[in-house]
């Protein structure tokens, strides 16, 4: 495993430059907060896709650079979906920018075909299919923490699918991402190798178990993996939270079966099964 600095989480955009002017222009679009409205509009061709990220009160408080980044950005990241952003809240304004070089090289854009998503008080579930290349399709989920968790121990996050869908080799993806104070700008992001032990493979399906850092408050978690598919495809993903202490191997005693936690993970121990929070998953369905 390895950890890196990218930018923590909140809502949206590409906007090219340097890291450096990236810090520059948010500290100057700080400052100008209280003195810009909002009199540019989005394109409409955007605009669709933003209100599947924003609120109506979120899109009216933008102000125009934002509005203008937005129209002239080649691809719209969903930043609800990508732990890859900055946002920063001025008394009611809102201020977007992802740093180009922090970009992930499996950001998805106008190829999204599916989607499906589920919260609680404590937390968000968002899964995504999109269609790439060479006939590639695209499975994305991410869990975001919306409180700290009282335990912290080996959660999981998984994928199952029914159809004819082949995972590509080497294509499996998964991250942690944790602030360890609430206001933490650049959050660090585990990154696991796609060799890792904490990952389960199966024919129909795929998991990892992502111990949570002891010393974090807010947590981003993701899984990611590409396939190749025909036909109808139904695919199911889950989150869930070890609300007891559990070691990796017991983490990992689940098989994938529609009669498990979240429609996913089934563990024939009830103790260990018990343990898990058993929240609710989400689902979509789609034809290659």
């Amino acid at each position: 495993m390895k950890t890196k600095i990218i930018c923590g989480l909140c809502f949206l955009f590409f906007f090219a430059t340097t890291s450096t002017k990236a810090q520059t222009i948010i500290k100057e679009d700080i400052n100008k907060n209280n003195e810009i409205q909002s009199t540019y509009k989005i394109e409409e061709n955007k605009y669709e896709k933003v209100k599947k990220i924003l609120t109506e009160e979120e899109i009216k408080s933008l102000n125009n650079q934002t509005v203008e980044e937005i129209n002239n950005s080649s691809e719209i990241i969903d930043i609800k979906i990508k732990n890859i952003k900055s946002t920063y809240l001025v008394n009611g304004k809102y201020r977007f920018l992802v740093k180009e070089e922090i970009v992930s090289p499996f950001a998805y854009n106008d190829g999204d075909i599916s989607s499906d998503k589920y919260e609680t008080t404590y937390k968000q579930i968002v899964m995504i299919v999109s269609k790439k290349e060479n006939g590639r399709y695209g499975f994305y989920i991410q869990n975001s923490w919306k409180k700290e968790p009282v335990n912290k121990s080996f959660d999981v996050i998984a994928f199952r699918w029914t159809g004819n869908v082949n995972a590509y080799a080497d294509t499996n993806f998964a991250s942690q991402d944790y602030k360890q104070y609430s206001s933490q700008v650049n959050p660090p992001t585990i990154e696991y190798s796609k060799t890792s032990k904490n990952y389960k493979r199966f024919n129909n399906g795929i998991g990892i178990s992502q111990n949570l850092v002891d010393e974090g408050k807010v947590f981003v978690n993701v899984l990611k993996i590409d396939v190749s598919c025909q036909g109808s495809v139904k695919l199911y993903g889950t989150y869930q939270h070890a609300q007891g202490d559990l070691s990796l191997t017991k983490s990992q005693s689940y098989t994938l079966s529609n009669a498990g936690l979240g429609n996913v993970l089934y563990y024939s121990n009830s103790q260990i099964r018990n343990t898990y929070d058993g929240m609710q998953g989400v689902s979509t369905s789609f034809i290659c």
